[in-house]
């Protein structure tokens, strides 16, 4: 008599051997991220909050769909995670501490490709840490502009090839991001979006988010700046090394592994041929800076899953816990800073509404941006508007805090800035004064927080608390806050 047929096999939990290296791979990722936040939030106070840093939350807070962005390079996925931390935030603190969460997710998913790639956990981790510490990735988190979050789409671009049928969505949505939020990273992204078997779905809707924004680029190029040429690449190259300090051995040593094992080749020839992108636009079409070369470093430290063996595990010799950047209280007030915003808009919450902001300064940027303030307050429920209170905040020679027109009040300051506030016609009055004493004085009103915060007044109306004519608008630049004239 044969033998019953067998059936399937009882069910039961998965073997342990299936477990332990997911665990241990989602616990050492779930511990980089851990680390790359803690380092971000470090710098908070110290991150800027000026000029390009603070247009993405104005678009974010009108709405990217409806808005222009705010300088021609950039488009409107630009200011799609702004919009949705602003929905959930209680202050600008808040908000950028959110937008840091998201600045620290390139090192997770740096991470989780590069395990992929070498088919095991611990290159994954050192790639991980690498990308948690670089200095210049802290750079660009605490800037808030130079590239934005293109590193974190550029990192999702390296992941892609590595999540089978799943890659051309992923990169459909990762491309585009990336590229609006900085035009270099479609150099970089493009390349290892090549890698990708790409279906007809996907890749309509990689086009139909992409091919709008390239065709405004390319009707833009013609007022873009001029050519950097050699000496301004090969400076880029050396502030990149410098920067990078000993972590650049650790991308190097991923870009020499890589090439030579099977599984990461691909996507590190694709990462220098980004690199090389990048180098020919820097001598023929714009100037190259260092922190586009970080958008470059992303797929070649994910190389490092070549690194044979346990050997991997000797890089992290070449990673470095940055200092704080915040050694002393002071320092987080800076000019120009998130700290210094914050701290002068709670000195504002005991004035009573409606307040309007202006800043003033005699040559340079302000040492805070009027619109920040304005947006800050009206995210924690300030009373906005005009025909009330002015804040004005005034830029002034160390030693001459004190030295203020009649008819407004000093409620806070120190060394080079003073925080005052009175009437429209007493500060109409004092700045008139002031101008009188420093022709070179210039006003910048809050016009982006404004039409954000108190969308029933003309942004004109602010001009009425400003002595001496009509303040210019403030310029924008493709990379980082520009100084004002």
């Amino acid at each position: 008599m044969s033998p019953p047929a067998a059936g399937p096999p009882a069910a039961g939990p998965p073997p342990a051997g299936a477990w332990g290296p997911r665990l241990g791979r989602g616990l050492g990722l779930a511990l980089a991220f851990g680390l790359a936040v803690a380092v971000r939030w470090q710098g908070l106070a110290v991150t800027s909050a000026l000029g390009d840093a603070m247009g993405p939350w104005w678009v974010g807070a009108r709405g990217p769909l409806t808005t222009t962005p705010h300088a021609p390079p950039y488009g409107w996925m630009l200011a799609l995670p702004h919009a949705l931390l602003l929905a959930g935030a209680d202050s600008l603190w808040s908000a950028v501490a959110g937008l840091h969460l998201l600045h620290a997710l390139v090192a997770p998913v740096v991470g989780l490709a590069t395990a992929r790639l070498a088919g095991r956990t611990a290159p994954g981790l050192v790639a991980a840490a690498a990308r948690a510490l670089a200095p210049g990735l802290l750079d660009t988190c605490w800037s808030g502009a130079e590239a934005y979050l293109a590193p974190v789409g550029i990192g999702l671009l390296v992941l892609a090839p590595t999540l089978g049928r799943w890659g051309p969505w992923l990169a459909a949505l990762a491309l585009p991001w990336a590229t609006m939020n900085h035009p270099y990273a479609l150099l970089v992204g493009a390349p290892l979006a090549a890698l990708l078997p790409w279906r007809p779905a996907p890749a309509a809707l990689g086009l139909l988010l992409l091919g709008p924004h390239l065709v405004h680029l390319a009707a833009a190029s013609a007022t873009g700046e001029a050519a950097a040429g050699a000496t301004g690449t090969a400076t880029a190259l050396d502030a990149w090394v410098r920067t990078a300090g000993p972590g650049a051995l650790v991308v190097g040593a991923g870009a020499l592994a890589g090439l030579r094992a099977p599984g990461p080749r691909r996507v590190v020839a694709a990462g220098l041929a980004g690199l090389g992108l990048l180098i020919v636009a820097g001598l023929w079409v714009g100037p190259l800076r260092d922190h586009h070369l970080r958008l470059a470093a992303v797929p070649l430290v994910a190389g490092l899953a070549g690194v044979p063996g346990r050997w991997v595990w000797a890089l992290l010799l070449g990673l470095r816990l940055p200092p704080d950047p915040v050694q002393r209280p002071a320092q987080g007030l800076r000019p120009g800073t998130l700290g210094l915003l914050h701290h002068t808009s709670r000195a504002l919450d005991a004035v009573p509404g409606p307040l309007q902001v202006l800043a003033a300064t005699p040559r340079g940027a302000p040492v805070v941006e009027p619109g920040g303030v304005v947006l800050d307050r009206w995210l924690r429920g300030g009373a906005l508007g005009t025909g009330g209170t002015v804040a004005l905040v005034l830029t002034v020679g160390r030693g001459n805090e004190d030295e203020l027109p009649e008819g407004i009040l000093r409620i806070d300051g120190r060394d080079g800035w003073v925080l005052a506030t009175g009437t429209e016609a007493a500060v109409r009055d004092a700045t008139a004064t002031l101008c009188a004493r420093a022709p070179g004085l210039r006003a910048q009103t809050a016009w982006d927080g404004w039409v954000v915060a108190v969308p029933g007044q003309p942004a004109a109306a602010l001009e009425a608390a400003w002595g001496c004519g009509p303040p210019p608008p403030a310029p924008q630049g493709i990379d980082g806050p520009r100084a004002h004239p």
